[in-house]
């Protein structure tokens, strides 16, 4: 599982979106709130796992949402990339907007070439609203 969550290839630094007062697993969500602005926050955790064209895994990831408004994204995409950062497999999910207690949405991913990581990002972009991501898994399909 790619829990703790880890700073990715953006600016936004984990410990400044940790929420340790909402959770599924283990202690603490990430909680990333929209703005006026609509900028877009992003956070990434790459996994280093060597792999075979052909692998499949199901991924999951869970979130919580308050007042999300339609529009924009808000989203987890797994990403399988090889050495040279190309991608070679990518499946992305959306959660539902509005309010709701931690949903979980499911997806499987294949990998069309080797890979030597495997990227949980997630995304929102709205203009308001706060959601907290959490209990990310990575099962190998066999």
């Amino acid at each position: 599982k790619p829990i703790p969550w880890k700073d990715g290839p953006n600016p936004l630094a984990i410990p400044d979106a940790l929420d340790c007062s909402v959770s599924v697993s283990p202690l603490c969500s990430v909680k990333l709130t929209g703005n006026s602005y609509n900028f877009v926050h992003a956070v990434a955790q790459a996994l280093p796992r060597v792999g075979l064209i052909g692998d499949k895994y199901l991924f999951r990831l869970s979130s919580k949402a308050r007042g999300i408004p339609a529009g924009g994204q808000y989203k987890v995409e797994v990403l399988l990339m090889n050495m040279y950062n190309v991608v070679v497999g990518s499946e992305t999910l959306h959660f539902t907007t509005g309010t709701h207690e931690f949903e979980t949405v499911t997806g499987t991913i294949r990998a069309r070439a080797q890979y030597t990581w495997v990227v949980f990002r997630f995304t929102l972009q709205k203009t308001g609203g706060t959601a907290w991501f959490d209990n990310a898994q990575l099962i190998v399909i066999p």
